[in-house]
């Protein structure tokens, strides 16, 4: 078997033990860190919080559905909370009388998808 020497420098164990004293102990060389580098994560995670919540508002409020149609189907909702016959009671006196024309019930199954054919069925009879 071949064993390879291993060479260390000259002097090298000569002020080896200065060396090693040089070295600060861990009991002695305590970091002293700042109040608020402690703080630091919490305050960079509530930041973050803070970004998404206006992000996500933000977007909600660009995409958020708006116009007549919205506000008649929050209506519509609102509506079946009241038993009543006249879903539209909370908006108007009980006295006040509507007549329903046919132009009216069209009008109404065209906003809802209904086919073409059902809807001259209808209106025709």
């Amino acid at each position: 078997m071949d064993r390879q020497h291993i060479r260390v420098p000259e002097g090298y164990f000569d002020d080896l033990q200065a060396r090693l004293s040089a070295i600060p102990s861990s009991q002695h060389a305590a970091v002293v860190r700042p109040w608020y580098s402690r703080l630091a994560p919490y305050a960079a995670m509530a930041a973050c919080m803070a970004a998404m919540v206006v992000a996500g508002n933000f977007i909600l409020r660009r995409t958020a559905p708006s116009g007549p149609a919205y506000d008649e189907y929050e209506t519509m909702l609102s509506s079946e909370l009241i038993p009543n016959t006249d879903p539209y009671a909370i908006y108007h006196d009980s006295d006040d009388v509507y007549e329903v024309s046919l132009e009216d019930v069209a009008e109404y199954l065209i906003a809802s998808g209904t086919k073409v054919d059902h809807i001259s069925f209808i209106i025709d009879e």
